[in-house]
């Protein structure tokens, strides 16, 4: 079913986030707080995508509850999506050799300027995390019942993430 995709795509942007190359990049271009924002939404949202299956599956045609979940499963893809190009941006920054001051250069002038990418990763992520804080607060209306876990998903383990 679809919302088990979310489901394991949530999970993804989960571990993603809490990677140590994305917590040193971050941390580089200045997004740790929005990251860890973006973390801690997509950690709600996660917990309540179970019982928002649940639902549909026990109301078999409920247009409001799929209506957000259509809603729900663009936001997350454009959040996997953006995680993708940032994930693209560390692997560029590990390649880069040579001596410090010529790959700062190189940084610099390539078509990828890091300080605008920061500024525009930024930007991107604090509008993807208001638009899922949207989304979850929509969700309210359906009084959804966060944090069941099936048997087959990994719980969240992290506090530490992007410290």
């Amino acid at each position: 079913m679809a919302e088990d995709t979310l489901f394991s795509i949530a999970g993804e942007i989960i571990k993603k986030l809490g990677s140590l190359a994305y917590q040193e990049v971050a941390l580089w271009w200045g997004l740790k707080d929005q990251l860890l924002k973006l973390n801690g939404t997509v950690t709600r949202i996660k917990a309540v995508i179970q019982d928002a299956e649940e639902q549909v599956q026990k109301q078999k045609q409920n247009n409001q509850i799929e209506d957000w979940l259509k809603k729900l499963r663009e936001a997350v893809y454009d959040a996997e999506d953006l995680l993708d190009d940032f994930s693209t941006q560390v692997l560029r920054k590990q390649l880069m050799h040579g001596k410090r001051t010529s790959r700062e250069v190189r940084l610099f002038f390539s078509r990828s300027n890091q300080l605008v990418y920061g500024l525009r990763m930024g930007h991107n992520i604090k509008a993807l995390r208001e638009r899922l804080d949207d989304i979850q607060i929509d969700s309210i209306k359906f009084k959804f019942v966060p944090g069941k876990e099936r048997a087959s998903s990994t719980p969240f383990q992290g506090a530490n993430y992007l410290l």
